[in-house]
């Protein structure tokens, strides 16, 4: 998973490898990022980054700034069942108000996206070799969702209900939301937490004869906590305000944790 960045980057006034003290980049990237997880694959992302770094002396600076982070990933699967124990108020008089609500479903398809604005807070360490260069920087992005949604397909839904009452099966009751469902497509938005990410980068400085540098380096985020606010285990429950047709949510609230993550490389061309 390769998530490519060309940046071009511009340093004035005071001291390091190059002569500066200050250094200012805008980035622009392409390539494979996603919302990670075991079921999902990743897909084509990208980001958009600011940064500043402070030359503290040859060898060490602090770096931060600002970076869009675009998440993709899709997930697919031939089905799967939901069943939910709920209570039927009409039955409460009778002592067991308890009923089933099953949905059988196949032929699912569902993608996310999610963009995330990242405050980068990180250390710089560059090692001379000859003229050139080795260097590594680490740190910790903290990150906000700025838009996120999903969109998804379930080819056929089949509902049916059980009643502890009466002791029976309602297996095609279209009134009360028993029946089979078919072509129903899902989308809204994904219910998502701040990220905080550890991200590394190792690279080399090469200097041409002419003074001009150009950096090259292996990078990854790796999110450090779960982004999902509220997980919610069932992708179809009855829907109590129109029961003839059931309620549908993304399936990534099945999930327990949810992490953004991304990989990398990273080219920057002196100005």
């Amino acid at each position: 998973m390769l998530l490519f960045t060309w940046q071009l980057f511009a340093q004035e006034d005071g001291f390091a490898f190059d002569g500066s003290r200050h250094e200012f980049s805008v980035g622009a990237g392409f390539g494979h990022s996603g919302l990670q997880h075991e079921r999902f694959d990743f897909r084509f992302g990208g980001n958009l980054n600011f940064g500043y770094a402070f030359n503290i002396n040859e060898t060490f600076a602090i770096f931060s700034g600002l970076e869009l982070n675009f998440f993709t990933a899709r997930w697919s699967s031939p089905g799967f069942t939901d069943t939910i124990l709920w209570h039927n108020p009409a039955f409460a008089q009778f002592g067991d108000d308890r009923m089933l609500y099953v949905a059988e479903t196949n032929g699912i398809r569902e993608s996310q996206r999610a963009t995330y604005l990242y405050i980068p807070l990180m250390v710089r360490a560059q090692f001379p070799i000859g003229l050139d260069m080795f260097y590594a920087k680490g740190g910790i992005k903290f990150g906000i969702p700025i838009m996120n949604s999903y969109h998804g397909h379930i080819g056929e839904i089949r509902t049916s209900g059980y009643s502890f009452y009466a002791n029976q099966w309602w297996i095609n009751d279209p009134d009360f939301g028993y029946s089979t469902f078919t072509d129903n497509d899902l989308s809204g938005r994904l219910d998502l937490w701040f990220s905080a990410a550890l991200s590394l980068e190792l690279g080399y400085i090469y200097r041409f004869p002419r003074g001009q540098i150009i950096r090259f380096g292996l990078f990854t985020n790796f999110g450090l906590n779960n982004v999902l606010r509220n997980p919610n285990p069932h992708m179809v429950t009855r829907n109590p305000y129109y029961v003839e047709v059931p309620r549908i949510a993304s399936y990534t609230g099945r999930f327990e944790s949810l992490r953004p993550r991304t990989f990398g490389i990273m080219v920057r061309f002196g100005l």
